[in-house]
C-alpha cells in the first residue's frame, strides 16, 4: 500500500479510523516505519488500549522515541503495570511519566533512548500481551529493587487524581545529566500543586503558550530518593 506520510500527522493514535484499510495506513504512518512500534500500536488497538501519541525517534535529533497511553477504567491496571515494570528500567530508558487533567484523565508515557528503543517497544508489547492473557502481570511484583519507590509514586498519583490536580509528572534522566530527577509542570490557572512543591523543587521556567491560552509552569528536582517522594506524598495528602 502506498502511504500518504502527511495524511495522519495532525492526528493522534487515539483517533482510530473504523475502516480496516485506512486504519492500517494510519498505523504505518504513526509508527514511522518502526516495526516494533507498529506491533505495539496494533496490539494496543486490538485490546482497546488507547494510544495517545507516539514517536519512533530520529537519530541525531533531540526528539526521543516514546509512546503515550490514555488510560480508562478498563486499561488502567495494565498501564500501571507498564509504568511499574518500565520504572525498573530507568537506567536504560529516558523517563516514565503520568499526567492528569479533567479532559483526558490519565495519560501514561514511556520515553526511551534511541539506541535501545526497539528492545523497549518490544518489552512494553510483551507486558500488555501478558496482562491480556493472564489478567495480572507477575513481572510487576517480581522485581523488588524499586518496589517502595514505585508504591510511593502510585500513592502520589492516587492523591493527585483524588484531588483532581491537573499536573504532568515525569521520573528519569529529564535533563540528560546522567542522574535521575523529577520534572513537574502544570497550568498556572490550575496551580493547586505550586505551594506544595515550590520550596522543594527548583523553579525552571514559565512559558506563555498562546495557542492553548495558558501559562506553563515547570519545576525540577535534580536527583531524588525515596525520602523526597515520601515528603511530596505527605504534602499532597494534606
Amino acid at each position: 500500500m502506498k502511504m500518504n506520510k502527511e495524511k495522519y500527522n495532525d492526528q493522534n493514535p487515539q483517533d482510530i479510523p473504523k475502516d480496516e484499510n485506512i486504519l492500517n495506513e494510519a498505523i504505518l504512518s504513526w509508527s514511522e516505519g518502526n516495526r516494533y512500534l507498529e506491533k505495539l500500536i496494533r496490539i494496543s488497538i486490538k485490546n482497546n488500549i488507547k494510544t495517545f501519541a507516539c514517536c519512533a525517534g530520529h537519530e541525531g535529533k533531540t526528539s526521543h522515541p516514546y509512546i503515550s497511553f490514555k488510560a480508562d477504567e478498563k486499561s488502567l491496571g495494565i498501564l500501571l503495570d507498564v509504568f511499574k515494570i518500565m520504572y525498573e528500567d530507568l537506567n536504560e530508558i529516558f523517563s516514565v511519566s503520568f499526567s492528569f487533567d479533567r479532559e483526558y484523565n490519565t495519560i501514561i508515557t514511556i520515553t526511551l533512548n534511541y539506541e535501545n528503543r526497539n528492545e523497549k517497544f518490544e518489552k512494553i508489547t510483551s507486558i500488555i500481551e501478558y496482562d491480556i492473557k493472564y489478567g495480572k502481570n507477575a513481572l510487576s511484583e517480581e522485581k523488588k529493587k524499586h518496589k517502595e519507590e514505585i508504591d510511593t509514586i502510585l500513592k502520589i498519583y492516587e492523591a493527585i487524581t483524588k484531588k483532581r490536580i491537573k499536573v504532568f509528572m515525569s521520573f528519569g534522566d529529564i535533563k540528560n545529566t546522567g542522574s535521575n530527577g523529577i520534572y513537574i509542570h502544570f497550568n498556572e490557572k490550575d496551580n493547586t500543586i505550586e505551594p506544595i512543591i515550590k520550596d522543594m523543587f527548583e523553579f525552571q521556567s514559565k512559558a506563555d503558550i498562546p495557542e492553548h491560552n495558558f501559562y506553563q509552569i515547570v519545576y525540577y528536582l535534580n536527583g531524588y530518593d525515596l525520602n523526597h517522594l515520601k515528603i511530596l506524598l505527605e504534602r499532597i495528602e494534606r
